[in-house]
């Protein structure tokens, strides 16, 4: 579980393929990992995405897991599969516990404050916020810390190249980014190279919204680097 937190806090962005096509899922799978992504998370919804799941699992640079989770099967499956973490997209304390039973990484879904203090209660290993965007953003993320600071959040739903920093300067742990960097008109063209360019801008903006924060920090600490 350590190095499964270390790589969250060193990346902050899992690449979420949520993608129709086996062939396609993997081969933007391996963009984003030669991008150098090394959160990836499979949707129930790609064909055959337990076989994915497995395929990619055998690269030791990575993490790869499973996401939608809906019923037990699905963990117990995932965890045949090899995958290191699962994210469910709603609440249900089941599938949190059966995925701490297979000793599987557990992002557990949660929208409203309610749900977010009982999914850290049940066991979940980081908590997943969705939708953020309608939810309320930035904003959201920073009330509900106020009253839940050791709680640590993942987001996902309506994000893009322009706002998703903005989620980690407002508290998130993480983000979860999909169409976004994947989507539907370029899929359809199947311009790689086009992907390509988005994972070195996503990740671009990432490195310097570090750097900045980086910086900040010796500046508030009075480390100057001389």
């Amino acid at each position: 579980m350590k190095a499964m937190i270390d790589l969250i806090n060193e990346q902050r962005i899992f690449t979420i393929l949520n993608i129709d096509d086996y062939d396609l899922a993997k081969k933007c799978g391996e963009i984003a990992i030669n991008g150098g992504l090394k959160l990836i998370e499979v949707s129930l919804l790609a064909p055959d995405c337990f076989k994915l799941i497995d395929e990619f699992s055998g690269n030791d640079s990575i993490k790869i897991g499973v996401t939608g989770v809906r019923k037990k099967e699905d963990v117990i499956n995932a965890k045949k599969a090899n995958a290191s973490f699962m994210v469910t997209l709603h609440q249900d304390r089941e599938l949190i516990e059966e995925g701490k039973k297979q000793d599987i990484f557990v992002i557990g879904g949660a929208s409203t404050p309610t749900e977010i203090f009982n999914a850290n209660k049940w066991g979940a290993d980081l908590v997943n916020v969705f939708p953020i965007q309608p939810l309320g953003g930035p904003r959201y993320i920073k009330l509900l810390l106020d009253y839940f600071p050791s709680i640590d959040l993942r987001v996902q739903g309506g994000l893009n190249i322009h706002n998703y920093v903005d989620m980690l300067d407002a508290g998130a742990v993480a983000v979860g980014l999909s169409s976004s960097m994947f989507d539907k008109k370029t899929l359809k063209r199947k311009d790689f190279k086009m992907f390509e360019k988005k994972m070195e801008v996503f990740l671009g903006r990432y490195h310097m919204w570090k750097s900045f924060h980086s910086q900040e920090r010796k500046e508030h600490s009075g480390v100057d680097g001389d």
